[in-house]
């Protein structure tokens, strides 16, 4: 079951924030370059 459908749409929103910004933040510490995972 996804997140968005057993939580408020809010609070989906801030986990998905919180989670793009520890990437965002482990990648400029390891001065580093994003690559998307393959499908």
């Amino acid at each position: 079951m996804q997140l968005k459908e057993r939580k408020r749409p809010r609070v989906v929103a801030v986990a998905q924030a919180n989670k793009t910004a520890r990437i965002a933040w482990a990648l400029l510490r390891r001065n580093e370059t994003y690559a998307a995972p393959a499908p």
